[in-house]
């Protein structure tokens, strides 16, 4: 199956069949690993490797931007199931899915930094812990924000940002996102 392309040309992951019936061919691998899920608070790779060969975590990226374009149901229908066989590699996942899919439905020029080969997953923490101030050429964000589940997979977090002006007044509320892969993400986060 040929994988959509997004309006930046960069292919998504295709799903492997249908959404449910990948889901619960996933629910024995996850069985198999809910102890250890549970105990180290994290998703062993080769389960999250299982999960993203099916193309799942990319099902809520939007049509208009190359993916399967899934509802909201089905994510949640999946993400159940999934937590048939460990309730914390769902949750992962569920975040993952959802927070990609957010980051994948905005515009062209933000999707296009972000998505690079089509693979990405983005977690994110939509408290606004931190902050954005307008500069030339974009905004710098400072701030701090907590463990997102799923971040150990994820390439670029998301982090709810407050807009402040130059006099430090409060303009509204945004999204930041950092690009977990560059040691200097500090400086090259980006708020829409």
């Amino acid at each position: 199956m040929e994988e959509p392309k997004s309006e930046t040309g960069v292919p998504f992951p295709a799903l492997s069949g249908e959404p449910l019936s990948l889901a619960r061919s996933l629910v024995p691998l996850l069985a198999d690993h809910d102890q250890e899920t549970d105990e180290s608070r994290r998703v062993p790779r080769h389960v999250m490797d299982a999960i993203c060969a099916t193309g799942l975590p990319w099902m809520m990226v939007p049509k208009r931007s190359g993916g399967p374009g899934e509802r909201m149901r089905c994510q949640i229908e999946v993400t159940a199931e999934l937590a048939r066989g460990s309730a914390g590699a769902a949750w992962a996942f569920g975040l993952l899915s959802g927070v990609t899919g957010f980051a994948a439905s905005m515009a062209p020029p933000a999707v296009s930094k972000i998505f690079k080969t089509g693979r990405e997953l983005v977690c994110g923490v939509t408290m606004n812990m931190g902050t954005a101030r307008r500069v030339e050429g974009g905004y710098v964000v400072d701030g701090s924000w907590p463990y997102a589940s799923g971040s150990q997979f994820a390439s670029w977090g998301m982090g709810g940002v407050k807009i402040i002006s130059d006099d430090g007044s409060e303009l509204g509320v945004g999204m930041a996102f950092i690009d977990r892969s560059d040691p200097k993400s500090s400086r090259r986060a980006f708020a829409h």
